[in-house]
């Protein structure tokens, strides 16, 4: 399933850890937009650039976009520096 939600954590050493929650559907809404509205002009590009050999991955690149996007729940990103830790989860 696509996330829907972004959980910024930063943890500090005084106090509590400071915790955000981003609604990341409000992006998707906007991608879908784009890409429905690109969606002629690749199709065209795919007809057109066929004989070559490349209209097949131009066809190829929503369901590969859209794969990725599907995987991306669950997925933990933990950013360091010297002051510390900040983690990134899309739920």
């Amino acid at each position: 399933m696509i996330p829907m939600l972004m959980k910024i954590k930063i943890p500090r050493q005084e106090k509590k850890s400071l915790t955000l929650y981003l609604p990341v559907f409000l992006a998707w809404i906007l991608l879908t937009v784009i890409f429905l509205l690109l969606l002629p002009f690749i199709l065209l590009a795919a007809l057109i650039s066929w004989p070559s050999g490349y209209g097949k991955i131009l066809l190829l690149i929503f369901p590969m976009i859209l794969n990725v996007l599907w995987h991306l729940q669950g997925l933990l990103i933990e950013v360091e520096d010297k002051e510390g830790h900040i983690y990134f989860s899309f739920i």
